[in-house]
């Protein structure tokens, strides 16, 4: 497992058996940079525009995973669909 936030912007796709994404509001995502970033509100909105929109890294993702609530709801949701994931592994 990599984390890679450009990843679909390297082109690294045919390196992967899976790419999940972990999506959430763009306000959600401001909110958050701000807080754990320290980084202005203006900072952050240009930082999203310049980046693809999720809609685009829709397009490539094996799993999207929606991140609306806390860390550890997040944590929950990654840890299932990684079993999951162990799971198919190993039925190959």
């Amino acid at each position: 497992m990599i984390e890679a936030a450009v990843l679909i912007e390297a082109n690294w796709q045919p390196l992967f058996d899976e790419i999940w994404l972990v999506t959430t509001s763009r306000e959600r995502v401001i909110e958050r940079v701000e807080r754990d970033r320290g980084m202005a509100r203006e900072a952050a909105e240009a930082r999203i525009r310049a980046q693809l929109s999720d809609d685009e890294r829709r397009k490539h993702a094996s799993i999207v995973i929606t991140n609306e609530g806390t860390i550890d709801e997040l944590r929950a949701k990654v840890a299932a669909r990684w079993k999951g994931a162990l799971d198919r592994s190993a039925k190959s």
